[in-house]
């Protein structure tokens, strides 16, 4: 063998041969913690985040449905009741009469514009079939 190729063997297993004496990523690195408490945070605040969806997708719907019903009624004078009962049923003054009906006006929606669906440069017309040539 030639004293380079000797050099160069002794330097690699040299190399090979030099470990650290003990445990380096112990050392070094924080101890492990469960993954049980990562696991309930995970699902804890997937959870929040899905309740807050849900409120909010409820409360935009009923806000939507309150500015789409909107129901405009004079103020009348109010009656005084003497019969009512106290539960579960309407005094006679929130019950309509036939004179609060011609009081009340219903908001209406807005009108839609008329428009073509086909553009005018569109052709939407079949072609003719070509005719076969006659065999004779």
């Amino acid at each position: 063998m030639t004293p380079l190729r000797r050099e160069l063997q002794q330097g690699r297993e040299e190399y090979r041969g030099a470990r650290y004496p003990g445990d380096l990523a112990g050392e070094l690195l924080p101890p492990m913690r469960s993954r049980y408490w990562r696991i309930v945070g995970v699902i804890a605040a997937g959870s929040a985040i899905a309740a807050a969806i849900v409120v909010w997708v409820s409360l935009h719907a009923a806000m939507e449905r309150v500015h789409r019903n909107q129901i405009a009624i004079k103020p009348t004078s109010t009656t005084v009741v003497t019969d009512d009962v106290g539960f579960a049923t309407p005094s006679l003054g929130m019950t309509p009469t036939a004179t609060d009906v011609s009081d009340v006006s219903v908001a209406s929606a807005p009108v839609m514009p008329a428009m073509e669906l086909a553009l005018p440069s569109m052709d939407l017309s079949m072609p003719e079939m070509p005719s076969m040539p006659a065999m004779e």
